[in-house]
């Protein structure tokens, strides 16, 4: 009986759609909206969204590159920072880098290089202009989706402005290395604009060069960020909105004539599944080939879209889709392959490269993860409305199997995936409109809901495109509720204005975080500072917050490495209890913190100066030295996967090794001979850690093929000879020799790869200077003494953008090498040039006292004589 029922109610449901489909489609809007009959309406939208953009985020423009993330994609990058700007976009297109293939996004900023000032270590001023612009147009471009959907004039360019200035945004705007999802969503955009001029093609031309543009705009939107993958989904989402039909539990496949558009939706969605996850498996075998070079990633869609579109359907069947007698299959099932081929290359690529460099990592079983899933996406639901608590790392130490959060974030997904389905085959378009933008929402949020587990569970910028979806939903649901009434929509109109101005407001107060104005370090914006001050703040038990707050004391100039400490303390002491009873992913989720402890007891043994072996602060000194050893040997057992970092944790550790065991060498002078053995072979085993650590470092780099431009590639080429050079702290005059003749052989070696670098240069000279203050033989001082010279005047030709080096060294040098040969002049000179070339550094160290010492010992042999 119930089936009787059920097949009669789907019979009526059938029967009415077909007779609607006969008929203009009935919207609910009564009337025109305010202001729907002024043309240039748009044109006030975009001066709004220009305005509030500037007043917004005009406050980021002189706002340098910050530490997070910004060095490896701009400052450091070796395709970015290079001259000329293009020098290397051939390898831009060609070749991954630091886990993304973006070859779009990274040639954004490459146009922003070339137009930078090269005098500068690094201008980001044009950088900064350009990210405004990307910013204005994605945001300027929905008010042309909005409007194309079918929202009224009006409420789409509000809509748009909300999107602008949107407190969750800020992070995209503000933050450089977020270019991605703004170039990104400007293709996406565009994309779907191309789709919906595609689908209206009446001729077999304009179906050919329609449908090759969206596939185009498609792969562009994905070499700017993969997130663009969604792009078919949100295809086929529309198509399942896009008119009135019967409930998907009514189609049939011996009844899919009579449901053309559920038979179109279910087979794109079959072809998006099927092509989709076919061409991920072959492009990952691929990549296991061919692992360093994407671009087959491009050629091999084009390929196949040149393939299909030498399929197309005839006049006749383009007719019959556009009036909706048929699924239209042949129309848009070619296209649809290509655009699958395109999820396919991108979605495998990305995989796989997040997978190398360890982004993709944490994973949890099946239940944690979906609880995990629900949490976040509850989260996302919450921040979208109500942006309130944002910070720039949000964490997750534990993994229930059930959570009361998990719970209502399922419920809260189930409901919106029940009224969407509910809502998509509605007679009203506003209704359609509603259940697509809960599509959209939901569909831009799956790549990043942790069903894939990743190092980042949750950020701001993870919003950026399904708002773009939450923001058409409610002005849907506007349009939808008041169809009619005039007062009720200027109304709703001033609600939104007011809206858009809290929103501006608070925007406002968070890019000021991320240009550094809320944590001043001595009387200057700190972005770095104030960013993770602010995390900390947020949520005070954030490990990762705490950990790069600590870091973000490392990097200032002098390090504040007390300071650091106690916060990467705080955030091991976290760390620790979280992960208790997760011994398997225990290493791998303090790695970061590890390598924190390790760089800051590292820079806090630099900082202590010891007069006397065994006072407290030579404890204290031997101490830190000890606990970065410790620490970096820990971090260096769970390598990231990204070579350059790696590299850099193990040349670390060797520099730590090294300091405890110079720190040995001291000691054996002051200690009984019984007490000397443990202490010798204590600091030989330092020393073989030291050298096998380096060893690791240089293998690492090379099988990583990380480029010789990497400052870490850099690092460790010159700390080959640093590691030797530094031996010579308490070691009997007889062994120094060998040691600068070693670290010689090295800094040479670094300075044939390195030949714009002058740090080789300068430690070849103190090397050379160091053999010329010991030489037995005036013979043997003259050539040292001539080596050295030449050297360092080299290097004087060279500079780098570094923190261990200024111009103001090498005179230094000269000048130390001078004094070995009794031309006190020469001397005085060099250092009267090292004070010129860095009057700030100068003033930090004892060269002028140096200067007037000098002096007066040339004025004391001019009196003499």
């Amino acid at each position: 009986m119930k089936r009787k029922r059920r097949r009669e109610s789907q019979k009526t449901e059938a029967a009415r759609v077909a007779e609607l489909q006969k008929h203009p489609e009935k919207s609910a809007e009564a009337r025109a909206w305010p202001g729907e009959q002024f043309r240039y309406l748009w044109v006030v939208g975009i001066v709004l969204i220009a305005l509030c953009t500037a007043i917004i985020y005009g406050q980021t423009i002189r706002v340098p590159p910050i530490g997070y993330e910004d060095p490896f994609y701009l400052v450091h990058s070796p395709y970015v920072r290079v001259n000329p700007a293009f020098s290397r976009l051939d390898a831009v297109w060609t070749e991954p880098y630091f886990a993304n293939f973006h070859p779009v996004t990274t040639t954004t900023w490459l146009i922003d290089r070339a137009l930078a000032d090269k005098t500068q270590p690094f201008d980001g001023l044009p950088f900064r202009i350009t990210q405004l612009l990307y910013a204005f147009l994605g945001a300027s471009l929905l008010i042309w989706l909005y409007r194309r959907l079918g929202v009224p004039t009006i409420i789409a360019v509000l809509g748009a402005l909300v999107f602008a200035v949107h407190p969750i945004h800020a992070e995209v705007v503000a933050w450089l290395s977020a270019r991605k999802d703004l170039v990104s969503l400007i293709f996406i955009v565009l994309s779907f604009l191309a789709w919906l001029w595609a689908l209206a093609a009446s001729t077999v031309s304009q179906w050919r060069l329609r449908h090759a543009l969206t596939v185009f705009l498609v792969l562009l939107a994905v070499l700017s960020k993969p997130i663009a993958v969604i792009l078919p989904a949100l295809f086929a989402a529309y198509e399942f909105c896009s008119g009135a039909h019967a409930a998907i539990t009514s189609w049939r496949w011996t009844k899919r004539h009579c449901h053309p558009l559920l038979t179109r939706v279910l087979a794109l969605t079959a072809i998006f599944l099927v092509v989709g996850g076919l061409s991920t498996k072959i492009f990952r075998t691929v990549l296991e080939r061919d692992a360093m070079h994407g671009g087959w990633l491009i050629f091999v869609p084009v390929g196949v879209l040149l393939l299909i579109l030498a399929v197309a359907p005839s006049a006749e069947e383009l007719a019959a889709f556009r009036d909706g007698s048929s699924a239209g299959m042949r129309v848009l099932g070619p296209p649809f392959v290509a655009l699958s081929v395109v999820f396919g290359a991108g979605s495998a690529w990305t995989i796989w490269a997040q997978q190398q460099v360890g982004a993709i990592k944490g994973g949890l079983t099946l239940l944690p993860t979906l609880n995990l899933t629900f949490e976040v996406m509850l989260a996302y639901a919450g921040k979208a409305f109500v942006p309130a608590h944002m910070s720039a790392s949000y964490t997750w130490m534990g993994g229930p199997n059930v959570s009361v959060k998990g719970l209502l974030g399922a419920a809260l997904v189930c409901a919106a995936v029940w009224i969407a389905m509910r809502l998509a085959g509605s007679l009203d378009r506003n209704r359609r409109l509603i259940a697509f933008g809960i599509f959209w929402y939901l569909i831009a949020l799956i790549p990043v809901s942790n069903l894939i587990p990743t190092s980042t569970k949750m950020a701001d910028r993870y919003l950026f495109v399904p708002t773009a979806g939450a923001i058409l939903g409610l002005l849907a649901l506007t349009a939808m509720c008041f169809p009619a009434s005039r007062p009720k929509q200027f109304e709703v109109c001033a609600a939104l204005l007011l809206v858009v101005t809290v929103y501006t407001a608070r925007s406002f107060g968070r890019t000021e975080v991320w240009c550094g104005k809320t944590t001043e370090w001595n009387g200057r914006p700190q972005p770095d500072l104030s960013l993770w001050t602010a995390a900390v703040d947020t949520s005070p038990e954030n490990m990762w917050a705490l950990t790069n707050l600590g870091l973000a004391y490392l990097h200032l100039s002098p390090p504040e490495a007390d300071k650091a400490l106690v916060y990467l303390n705080h955030a091991l002491q976290i760390g620790e209890t979280n992960q208790s009873n997760n011994a398997d992913n225990r290493l791998l989720v303090l790695t970061p913190v590890y390598e924190g402890l390790a760089d800051g007891y590292l820079t806090h043994a630099a900082q202590l100066n010891v007069d006397t072996i065994g006072s407290t602060v030579w404890q204290d000194k031997k101490e830190a030295y000890v606990n970065a050893v410790k620490y970096f040997g820990l971090a260096s057992k769970a390598p990231s996967g990204f070579a350059s970092s790696d590299a850099r944790v193990l040349s670390r550790f060797a520099e730590a090794c090294e300091g405890q065991a110079v720190m040995d060498a001291q000691e054996l002078a002051a200690v009984r001979p019984e007490e000397r053995e443990p202490l010798v072979r204590e600091r030989n085993e330092l020393r073989r850690q030291s050298e096998e650590s380096m060893r690791e470092a240089l293998e690492t780099l090379a099988t990583g093929n990380v480029p010789r431009m990497d400052p870490n590639y850099r690092t460790v080429m010159i700390g080959q000879g640093n590691i030797i050079f530094g031996r010579e702290v308490g070691a009997p005059n007889e062994e120094k020799p060998g040691y600068y003749q070693r670290a010689l052989v090295r800094y040479q070696e670094a300075a044939a790869l390195l030949p714009d670098d002058p740090r080789p240069l300068l430690y070849e000279g103190l090397c050379y200077e160091r053999l010329t203050g010991i030489a037995q033989s005036p013979e043997e001082k003259r050539r040292q003494f001539a080596l050295g010279e030449a050297v360092l005047r080299k290097a004087l030709t060279l500079n780098v953008d570094a923190p261990d080096y200024s111009l103001a060294l090498p005179y230094r040098a000269l000048a130390s090498l001078y004094a070995h040969v009794n031309d006190f002049h020469s001397v005085l000179d060099s250092l009267k040039k090292a004070q010129q070339a860095d009057p700030a550094g100068s003033a930090s160290t004892p060269l002028a006292r140096d200067i007037q010492s000098v002096e007066q010992y040339l004025t004391t042999q001019e009196k003499n004589h």
